[in-house]
């Protein structure tokens, strides 16, 4: 079961992705850290070599 937090960590990923979180979140401990991601953000996670691209499936709603 998913909490609260990863709920609203969920706000604006794809339907799609989020029914398959549940699903996984139903079977054992799950927790979204990060679900979509604004310009700016992906730009930071860059400049500290958090991140490898500027393209991520977070800005779309796909991770």
């Amino acid at each position: 079961m998913l909490n609260e937090r990863s709920k609203k960590n969920l706000i604006g990923v794809k339907p799609q992705l989020v029914k398959v979180i549940e699903l996984a979140a139903s079977r054992l401990p799950f927790v979204v850290t990060e679900g979509l991601r604004t310009p700016a953000k992906q730009k930071q996670l860059l400049a500290e070599k958090k991140t490898q691209t500027l393209e991520s499936r977070h800005l779309t709603g796909d991770a």
